[in-house]
Protein backbone atom coordinates (compact mmCIF):
# COMPACT_ATOMS: atom_id res chain seq x y z
CA UNK A 1 0.00 0.00 0.00
CA UNK A 2 1.63 3.42 -0.96
CA UNK A 3 1.11 6.22 1.04
CA UNK A 4 -1.55 8.07 -1.34
CA UNK A 5 -3.36 5.04 -1.45
CA UNK A 6 -7.04 5.66 -0.89
CA UNK A 7 -8.81 2.74 0.99
CA UNK A 8 -12.77 2.28 0.22
CA UNK A 9 -15.24 0.27 1.48
CA UNK A 10 -14.95 -2.72 -1.23
CA UNK A 11 -11.19 -3.05 -0.46
CA UNK A 12 -10.35 -6.35 1.26
CA UNK A 13 -9.02 -5.21 4.12
CA UNK A 14 -11.55 -2.95 4.91
CA UNK A 15 -14.09 -6.08 4.38
CA UNK A 16 -12.08 -8.27 6.34
CA UNK A 17 -11.82 -5.11 9.50
CA UNK A 18 -15.65 -4.96 8.78
CA UNK A 19 -16.31 -8.69 9.47
CA UNK A 20 -13.51 -8.65 12.47
CA UNK A 21 -15.86 -5.76 14.04
CA UNK A 22 -19.29 -7.28 13.36
CA UNK A 23 -18.25 -10.76 15.29
CA UNK A 24 -16.79 -8.63 18.37
CA UNK A 25 -20.09 -6.76 18.41
CA UNK A 26 -22.11 -9.70 18.12
CA UNK A 27 -19.77 -11.22 21.53
CA UNK A 28 -20.71 -8.21 22.90
CA UNK A 29 -24.41 -8.22 22.62
CA UNK A 30 -24.38 -11.75 23.76
CA UNK A 31 -22.06 -11.39 26.61
CA UNK A 32 -23.86 -7.87 27.60
CA UNK A 33 -27.12 -10.02 27.60
CA UNK A 34 -26.31 -12.49 29.72
CA UNK A 35 -23.95 -10.81 32.32
CA UNK A 36 -24.19 -10.31 35.62
CA UNK A 37 -23.22 -7.35 37.49
CA UNK A 38 -20.83 -7.68 40.82
CA UNK A 39 -21.90 -6.20 44.11
CA UNK A 40 -18.32 -6.27 45.92
CA UNK A 41 -16.69 -9.68 44.32
CA UNK A 42 -20.43 -11.35 44.91
CA UNK A 43 -22.95 -12.24 42.27
CA UNK A 44 -26.53 -11.75 43.44
CA UNK A 45 -29.79 -13.81 42.15
CA UNK A 46 -33.22 -11.76 41.60
CA UNK A 47 -36.56 -13.59 43.03
CA UNK A 48 -37.35 -15.12 39.75
CA UNK A 49 -33.75 -17.03 39.61
CA UNK A 50 -34.03 -18.08 42.80
CA UNK A 51 -37.39 -19.50 42.54
CA UNK A 52 -36.15 -20.86 39.45
CA UNK A 53 -33.19 -22.86 40.72
CA UNK A 54 -35.01 -23.56 44.09
CA UNK A 55 -38.21 -24.63 42.16
CA UNK A 56 -40.41 -21.99 44.73
CA UNK A 57 -43.38 -20.14 43.98
CA UNK A 58 -42.90 -16.70 44.56
CA UNK A 59 -45.20 -16.66 47.68
CA UNK A 60 -43.02 -19.42 49.00
CA UNK A 61 -40.15 -17.36 48.60
CA UNK A 62 -41.20 -14.25 50.47
CA UNK A 63 -42.32 -16.44 53.43
CA UNK A 64 -38.67 -17.59 53.37
CA UNK A 65 -37.60 -14.24 53.34
CA UNK A 66 -40.24 -13.08 56.22
CA UNK A 67 -39.19 -16.16 58.45
CA UNK A 68 -35.27 -15.31 57.47
CA UNK A 69 -34.66 -18.56 55.90
CA UNK A 70 -33.56 -17.42 52.88
CA UNK A 71 -30.96 -14.13 53.49
CA UNK A 72 -31.97 -11.30 50.78
CA UNK A 73 -30.57 -7.45 50.37
CA UNK A 74 -32.57 -4.61 49.33
CA UNK A 75 -30.53 -2.55 46.62
CA UNK A 76 -31.69 0.15 45.08
CA UNK A 77 -35.68 -0.42 45.06
CA UNK A 78 -34.88 -4.01 43.66
CA UNK A 79 -34.68 -7.52 46.31
CA UNK A 80 -31.95 -9.55 45.76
Amino acid sequence: MSENEIITQEDPQMLMFSQLMEGTLKKLERYCATARPMLGGEVYLTGEEVCSQLRLSTRTLQEYRNLGTLPFYKIGGKIL
